[in-house]
């Protein structure tokens, strides 16, 4: 009883230095407000200036004339611009479904006990490694229709009679490139899917055994859904980045050829800048380019919010 006498003087007088004390719940904002605004100068600004001259029409030099959405009505009335939108779908379709693809298979097999896998892990990044140019330069040259080594293996194992201009082809090149795009970005994706599978327990395997269940259903039913998270997540990621910025292995390798059947809609949007110097219409291209990244990321914020709910 004494104690507890001796107790509420004490609490009390707590809570009434507590209430004396100045509020300060706006020290975290004020640590996180020089952080803001390199993001907003760094990231919201170009975006707002790049939806702002999508609606004038304009040089280098100059805005222009005010046109308002006659920029995007002349974009949506041209054909070439939807050749350009399907050529985008299927080049982020193809690097999306491929990189996982590869990069999952890649991972299941780096996952298992083997001789000389710290070897082979560490080889595996080598293509996500290397810088950028030379590595679609080493890719041009070996796909060259007269020097390339991959026309000479094709013809020596008979595969092919004649060699082919492989980045020349209307009908090769786009494949070619989204080859090109796989092999650079699949290790990025294995290294992620071999973090998510060590996060799988190994109980759920040794049940799934005991209820007789094979490679495939232990796959299926234990594997992806521990590792549908980090599919999420890649999904997104790729998804965006082959939207708006995994355009330089197309511009170093076909510049969008042959006749605009490799363009992505990024790719259109530089060369209407620096090439023919119509930043209205390049804006515009811009603008697409940003709504089409920004579903995926909203789709998968509607879903996970869906989830954790």
């Amino acid at each position: 009883m004494t104690a507890s006498l001796t107790q509420t003087p004490r609490s009390a007088m707590a809570g009434a230095a507590a209430r004396r004390r100045p509020r300060r719940a706006w020290v975290p904002y004020a640590f996180l407000a020089p952080t803001a605004a390199v993001l907003a100068a760094g990231f919201l600004l170009p975006i707002l200036e790049v939806l702002r001259r999508s609606f004038y029409e304009g040089s280098i030099a100059v805005d222009g004339r005010f046109v308002g959405v006659q920029n995007y009505s002349d974009l949506f009335s041209d054909g070439a611009f939807w050749t350009t939108v399907w050529v985008t779908l299927l080049f982020t379709a193809g690097s999306v479904i491929g990189g996982l693809a590869l990069g999952l298979g890649t991972a299941l097999v780096l996952n298992r006990a083997f001789r000389g896998r710290g070897v082979v892990r560490m080889l595996i990044i080598v293509p996500w490694a290397l810088p950028i140019v030379p590595a679609v330069l080493v890719w041009r040259w070996a796909l060259d229709n007269q020097y390339g080594v991959i026309n000479h293996l094709l013809r020596t194992a008979g595969l092919i009679d004649a060699n082919i201009a492989w980045l020349n082809s209307p009908v090769w090149a786009l494949p070619v490139v989204i080859v090109i795009q796989i092999w650079r970005s699949f290790p990025f994706a294995a290294v992620l899917f071999l973090a998510g599978l060590q996060n799988v327990r190994k109980e759920l395997y040794e049940a799934a055994a005991i209820d007789g269940a094979g490679a495939f259903a232990q796959f299926r039913y234990v594997t992806l859904p521990g590792l549908r998270p980090v599919i999420a997540v890649l999904a997104l990621l790729k998804t965006v980045w082959a939207l708006g910025a995994d355009v330089t292995v197309i511009f170093l390798a076909t510049r969008g050829g042959p006749a605009g059947e490799t363009r992505v809609l990024s790719l259109a949007a530089y060369i209407e800048a620096f090439d023919r110097y119509d930043f209205g219409r390049a804006a515009t291209l811009g603008a697409v380019v940003l709504v089409l990244a920004t579903v995926p990321a909203l789709v998968y914020l509607r879903t996970r919010r869906a989830h954790d709910a």
